[in-house]
């Protein structure tokens, strides 16, 4: 792993009123591997997917050279009737080259066990380019506060992926597949296309006092957005979304130190290019897509307290999302289409996510403070009925068994999660922190047959700021996962990964944690 970074930020004061700030960011990363490893055995004897002449130790992907760019520069400006005019333009800039999927079959179709850590599938190079200007207004009086926003993006995306090696086209349909050799040629093209995405929103956010403890919230948000899709096959398509979203809320003071609040709000989630357009691989095969594809919608309830005891904040509060028009495969994650039938992207799924959080934080004695949290969160599919699966590949229904997933967790959501943040401060320029995070138990699939454990780790921070002359510095050192904990930083499982017509923990695709992490680091300010 290597790194370079380069990044600054200058401010000049027009007035008395109003600023300009400047700021940039750059940096080359070469990275060879995200530490991935296949199956749990992988995970337990060769957690870092160090390559030793097994396959299922090569991450899928790997030899990762990336370079962003990040350019901003802000205006501000108060007025004196208690109002503020903010305006911010940015160039954020992504080029990321890599190589994807080791290769297990030769040109011919057939497994080779020669294939060694450098036989990857694919050469990736994807670019983005992300421009906008986001302007916002703000006034407010005694009795109400006002917010009038403008949002313009103009986005780039470009993926380009080649063939690395000679590869067979295998087409699944009966008891045996047909195999065409080398149909695949090396610096064949994959995918070549561009999108170019604009983004034009207008919002706007007013909050009125009601009586004398009583306030209440609404904003509105209007987004139009633009696709324009182009690829190398001389495909173009285009397509526009309008959606709009919105917030109520209110807020009723019981006491001087005690706070009710209720909010609902609505929100979205455009579909991709590729979901739109271009259509997507899996384990199975080919994705078609959906250009008729609607945005996904989510609908989100919030009602809480909030306590002030001497000097500790205390928070609680009850939560559901409801996700409508889900965009998920018509025969499932895991699944394959019959030989009558076409696996597509389609507005079919929903989910409910139902919790509480509890929160709290302030001075135990001014040297010593924390922040603790808490959620209880319950995510599961309420329409997930189309799910069809076949560990060996094959696409004939005799050989398919169906699942109904509805109810099912959602993967990767544990049901509690906590974090607890303790500062100390021994001199006014020191704070030494400990922190711990911990989180239960969670399925990694879509079928729950695969449970991950929970974890908690231990992480203890030093921090040290002071000024010299016209110079600010700081100094800090941190330890993370003191016991050197072993756990998933991450574990997914999308189908029989290892093709032995088992579905279990070997089908994984796991990212464990790097155990014990030292960090130190300086900044100075000037």
């Amino acid at each position: 792993y290597d790194a370079k970074y380069l990044n600054g930020k200058l401010q000049y004061y027009i007035d008395n009123t109003s600023d300009l700030t400047f700021g940039f960011e750059h940096s080359d990363r070469n990275k060879d591997t995200h530490g991935t490893v296949g199956g749990e055995t992988s995970a337990r004897t060769n957690p870092k997917s160090i390559y030793s002449g097994n396959q299922d130790d090569r991450d899928y992907t790997r030899a990762y050279d990336v370079e962003l760019l990040k350019l901003f520069l802000t205006y501000s400006k108060d007025f004196s009737n208690n109002s503020n005019l903010l305006v911010n333009g940015y160039i954020y800039t992504d080029d990321t080259a890599f190589m994807s999927a080791p290769l297990t079959k030769n040109g011919s179709g057939a497994t080779d066990s020669s294939l060694d850590d450098n036989d990857y599938t694919y050469d990736n190079d994807y670019a983005q380019i992300q421009r906008g200007i986001k302007s916002e207004y703000r006034t407010s009086s005694e009795k109400y506060a006002t917010l009038l926003g403008l949002d313009l993006r103009a986005n780039e995306y470009e993926n380009k992926s080649a063939y690395r090696a000679n590869q067979a086209l295998i087409i699944y349909g009966g008891r045996t597949p047909t195999i065409t050799p080398d149909y695949y040629l090396a610096g064949d093209s994959k995918s070549d296309d561009k999108t170019d995405e604009n983004v034009y929103a207008l919002y706007g956010e007013y909050k009125q006092e009601i009586a004398k403890d009583l306030s209440a919230t609404a904003n509105l948000r209007y987004d139009l957005i633009k696709l324009d899709y182009n690829d190398y096959l001389n495909n173009s398509f285009k397509e526009d979304f309008k959606v709009y979203s919105y917030r109520v809320g209110t807020n009723y003071n019981l006491s001087s130190n005690t706070q009710v609040f209720a909010n609902f709000s609505t929100g979205f989630r455009a579909p991709t290019v590729a979901q739109l357009y271009a259509g997507s691989a899996s384990s199975w095969g080919y994705t078609q897509n959906n250009p008729d594809l609607e945005p996904e919608k989510s609908y989100n309830y919030e009602i809480g307290v909030r306590i002030q005891i001497s000097k500790i904040d205390y928070e609680a509060a009850i939560f559901q999302i409801d996700r409508k028009d889900f965009i998920m495969k018509t025969s499932g994650n895991y699944g394959a289409a019959n030989t009558a039938s076409t696996d597509m992207w389609d507005n079919v799924g929903g989910a409910k996510h139902r919790g509480l959080e509890l929160s709290a934080n302030g001075k135990v004695v001014d040297e010593l403070s924390f922040n603790i949290a808490y959620t209880y969160l319950d995510a599961y599919y309420t329409n997930y009925d189309n799910f069809g699966i076949d560990l060996d590949g094959n696409t004939r229904t005799s050989n398919l068994t169906f699942f109904n997933a509805t109810k099912n967790d959602i993967p990767r959501t544990p049901k509690h999660q906590a974090n607890f943040i303790l500062d100390y401060l021994p001199m006014k320029a020191l704070t030494l922190t400990t922190e711990i995070n911990a989180k239960s138990d969670y399925y990694a699939d879509d079928l729950n047959q695969i449970k991950i454990p929970g974890h908690a780790t231990l992480n203890l921070l030093a921090n040290y700021s002071n000024k010299i002359g016209g110079y600010s510095y700081n100094l800090f050192a941190r330890v993370d996962n003191v016991f050197d904990k072993f756990y998933y930083g991450t574990a997914r499982s999308s189908g029989d990964r290892n093709e032995d017509g088992v579905f279990n923990a070997e089908d994984l695709s796991i990212t464990v944690s790097p155990g014990r992490v030292y960090t130190a680091g300086l900044s100075v300010k000037f």
